[in-house]
């Protein structure tokens, strides 16, 4: 956790002073809010040089990094919303000189939603977040003595981590993309908002299961 917040400090940075620009100078953002740019795992970020197609391995992670919205999930979830790309805008590059584009979506209030969240949760955050769950699922499956414990503890550990990452994710795409229209400012508080709802659920889950497992 403390390596992903050191990696990604370059773009927070970077983000909370757009935020201040627009806020206390009126500095306006580079483009239309109508437009969604796709959230990376590298770009912007002390990571960034591993993807600079040097290597094979920079090809590989390179390939990798793509929202959720560029995958078989993301098409199933557009295509239930009937969500649309109507327009493309060239917005910067990254790294290794490939083009960052930005997409405005055409559907109803709720596609839109669904689509710009998909485009801010990049799959290698969800990777990444889901391996930070491990310890914790391991230790549940071999902490106790008897082997019917640790099936109890490690399921039920399993399904808490699951929330966790879910809500998180859920939290940085659905409240980002609502607020997102207002600018930097908008979508930085819509990402911390989504820290409080977040935990807020996965907290209240946690605590649910515990008291079935009691109950049961």
């Amino acid at each position: 956790m403390l390596g992903l917040a050191i990696s990604n400090f370059l773009e927070d940075s970077r983000y909370i002073k757009l935020a201040f620009l627009e806020t206390f100078k009126g500095v306006k953002p580079l483009y239309s809010q109508e437009y969604q740019a796709p959230f990376s795992f590298f770009r912007s970020t002390l990571l960034e040089q591993l993807t600079n197609g040097n290597s094979k391995l920079g090809e590989k992670l390179y390939s990798f990094d793509k929202s959720l919205f560029d995958t078989k999930f993301g098409e199933k979830i557009t295509k239930l919303f009937k969500v649309e790309v109507e327009d493309t805008i060239f917005t910067g590059k990254f790294d290794n000189n490939t083009p960052i584009l930005a997409n405005k979506l055409k559907s109803s209030r709720i596609g839109k939603l669904a689509g710009r969240s998909l485009l801010r949760i990049p799959v290698m955050r969800v990777i990444a977040l889901s391996l930070l769950e491990l310890p914790s699922i391991t230790k549940a499956f071999i902490g106790k003595k008897q082997l019917e414990d640790n099936l109890v503890e490690g399921t039920k550990q399993v399904t808490k981590s699951a929330v966790n990452v879910t809500s998180i994710l859920s939290g940085i795409g659905i409240f980002g993309a609502m607020l997102a229209k207002r600018g930097p400012i908008g979508s930085l508080i819509g990402m911390g908002l989504d820290s409080i709802v977040g935990s807020h659920i996965s907290k209240s889950y946690s605590k649910f299961i515990d008291k079935q497992i009691k109950t049961t």
